[in-house]
């Protein structure tokens, strides 16, 4: 088994405002890492190319889900609006995949997307347990078949992992309320589900309050700001990975459940203050503000909150700032066995994607609508 350690030798770069630092972003600037010791690290550069938004004529609901093709092709699943929007590699709309409802095709929700093997596109609406595959090597995107997984003991499904390997099967991610854990298990035809589990690891603790008013319903999350969580995903050597925030520390299992190798790398405690509070629900309803006003947070922020294995074995880690405004994003190189490299990005773009060359995020523009962008990645070497 492989364990691979990174160590913290750098210093946070100077803050600046979130204003401030839009402006180059959307001018197309190029974004490095600039840490003290930068003439031992090789760098990571950023290079906008592409803005996928109200601006170009596309207009998107909440909670973006973006999936990427062999060929370019930019698949976004809108949560909010049911429904999954297809643009080209230069960002012109070119199809749109699904509508509100319950029939075959149809979503009530676009909780994860994927684009996996042979370009078929995988959306999974974990409110119908349902995953629909659509072909997409013909560009027609036609439903080509669903899964249901069963659900019982193992809680229900809430994320699916798709093997590069077109023997095997799909792997869905459950959550159970009972154990307060996830388990990730392969889906065999028919939806019926592995018993043995792939891995197996703690959940975040989330509560969700609904709660009605005017005529309507409304969704209130009441778990604690800065929690800590699980992280999961699966690689291009068919390695599924586990995580969990409170540290850096990622173990990979082989699609038989064999543990293969631990990445872990060092992390800063970053207090949380008011500041923070304050900066994470400025966005947020009344209803989560008060909910959320007597809640007793983590007094660290979290190691780490996102995990990317790209198709070049380059491992992304998002990291926490002591300015709410920026995110630093750690890339090691060669599947944790490099060098790293460090870049600091605004903490509204939430890197999704990394393939061919590219990287996708989802964010929002100047005036606060949902936007996708894309990213040139340049890696520079060490000087």
């Amino acid at each position: 088994m492989r364990t691979h350690r990174i160590s913290d030798d750098f210093k946070p770069p100077v803050a600046m405002s979130a204003r401030l630092l839009l402006l180059p972003l959307l001018l197309g600037a190029a974004l490095a890492a600039t840490p003290c010791n930068a003439q031992q690290r090789p760098q990571i550069r950023l290079e906008q190319d592409l803005v996928i938004g109200e601006a170009t004529g596309a207009t998107f609901g909440e909670l973006l889900r973006v999936g990427v093709s062999s060929r370019g092709t930019i698949y976004v699943g809108d949560w909010s609006n049911a429904s999954v929007i297809i643009f080209s590699a230069r960002g012109a709309a070119l199809d749109t995949i699904g509508r509100r409802g319950r029939g075959p095709g149809e979503f009530t929700a676009v909780h994860d997307l994927t684009v996996g093997r042979g370009d078929s596109l995988y959306v999974f609406d974990a409110n119908a347990m349902r995953l629909s595959v659509f072909g997409g090597a013909d560009d027609t995107h036609r439903l080509a078949y669903s899964v249901m997984p069963e659900t019982g003991e193992f809680g229900r499904p809430f994320r699916v992992l798709i093997p590069n390997d077109a023997r095997a099967p799909h792997l869905f991610v459950f959550r159970n309320a009972a154990t307060g854990t996830i388990s990730v298990h392969s889906v065999l035809a028919g939806g019926s589900v592995e018993s043995r589990p792939v891995l197996q690891g703690a959940a975040a603790q989330s509560r969700v309050d609904y709660r009605t008013s005017g005529g309507g319903a409304e969704i209130v999350r009441t778990s604690p700001l800065f929690g800590r969580g699980p992280v999961v995903g699966i690689t291009k050597r068919n390695e599924v990975y586990y995580g969990w925030t409170e540290k850096v520390d990622l173990t990979f299992f082989s699609l038989t459940g064999k543990q293969e190798s631990i990445f872990r790398a060092e992390s800063r405690e970053i207090p949380v203050t008011s500041r923070e509070v304050g900066h994470a629900l400025r966005e947020a309803s009344e209803a989560r503000r008060r909910a959320l006003a007597q809640a007793e947070h983590p007094k660290t922020m979290p190691a780490f909150h996102t995990a990317i294995v790209d198709d070049e074995s380059r491992i992304w880690t998002g990291r926490y700032t002591s300015d709410p405004d920026r995110h630093e994003w750690w890339v090691t190189l060669d599947y944790g066995r490099g060098e790293t490299a460090i870049l600091s990005l605004p903490s509204n773009i939430d890197l999704q994607v990394v393939r061919n060359g590219y990287a996708y995020a989802a964010s929002v523009d100047g005036d606060g609508a949902p936007t996708v962008v894309r990213f040139r990645v340049t890696v520079l070497p060490r000087k």
